[in-house]
């Protein structure tokens, strides 16, 4: 994951701008995810090319894909028109000297994103310009923030996938790991219900079939395709008979868990002679100085 870290285009955003992009499809996440990426603090414009994009998307050249995402830039300046309420604290000292309250919310309502695409010299440029009013919800480090590695996303190529991999990374954080319960069908303080977060509606309305088409491969694919967490759940009923209501989920880092696996197996085997062997509970001083003694005895009288 240090390797990752330090090679890989990251990006951050506020929890809330998180919540109210769930509308986006995959391929709109995706290409928002890398316009963040691509933007440094306090700048509102990024200018980039068809060319980097694909690169970093890891995607095939071609001329599906570039409609494809020709699409996505029309349809996610749509779908970034937000409404969201700013905490008084992410102002400008300018700003908060207005308010009648220090602890007032404000309410901020636009476009986060608009986007020129044209056909250059030697490339198809994109010009992406973000609203200056956002910039505090991308820069402000001080509140709720989930960082993302752009490398992560784009292994993701499942048509949920995304989606749920970004809401257990803003669960998990900084964390080793953290359970939570995510309900099917309505809202709770942890999570809003996770078919309103995909934007499922009615369908896969059976959960044998929700399972099927959306939860198994999602989650088989985060854990199979990205290499900082591990997803896991169990299905909630009240009563044996009773239909799966939400489910029990666990998320944990993998780079934490690979330590303590790796921890675990040092403490448990040691290697002789290319076969592993328990290892022996730890022994008293006492007891290493008698084997001391009887390994110079034996190493004296040559029976070693």
């Amino acid at each position: 994951m240090n390797e990752i870290q330090n090679r890989e285009p990251k990006f951050c955003q506020a929890d809330e701008l998180i919540k109210a992009l769930h509308i986006m499809n995959n391929t709109e996440l995706k290409f928002m995810f890398y316009a963040l990426s691509k933007r440094k603090i306090g700048e509102t414009t990024v200018q980039t090319t068809m060319t980097d994009l694909v690169k970093h998307l890891k995607i095939d050249w071609g001329g599906e894909q570039i409609k494809t995402y020709k699409k996505a830039i029309r349809t996610i300046i749509q779908k970034s028109v937000l409404t969201v309420e700013m905490t008084a604290d992410r102002l400008s000292e300018a700003d908060k000297m207005r308010l009648a309250n220090p602890n007032d919310t404000v309410l901020i309502s636009g476009a986060l994103l608009s986007a020129k695409l044209f056909n250059g010299i030697n490339d198809m440029v994109i010009d992406l310009n973000f609203n200056k009013d956002f910039i505090p919800m991308l820069d402000d480090l001080r509140h709720d923030f989930t960082w993302i590695y752009l490398e992560q996303m784009a292994r993701l190529d499942g048509k949920y996938s995304a989606r749920i991999y970004e809401w257990c990374k803003m669960q998990l954080k900084d964390k080793d790991q953290c359970d939570f319960i995510w309900y099917l069908n309505t809202d709770s303080k942890e999570a809003p219900g996770i078919r309103q977060w995909l934007n499922i509606g009615d369908k896969y309305s059976e959960y044998k079939a929700f399972n099927r088409r959306v939860l198994k491969p999602s989650f088989d694919e985060i854990n199979e395709s990205t290499s900082d967490i591990q997803v896991s759940f169990k299905p909630l009923r009240n009563g044996r008979r009773a239909p799966i209501y939400a489910l029990d989920m666990h998320i944990e880092s993998k780079h934490k868990a690979n330590i303590i696996e790796q921890k675990k197996a040092k403490k448990s085997t040691v290697k002789l002679d290319d076969k592993y062997y328990p290892q022996a509970e730890e022994k008293s001083t006492e007891e290493i100085q008698q084997e001391m003694l009887e390994l110079q005895r034996k190493l004296k009288e040559g029976s070693l």
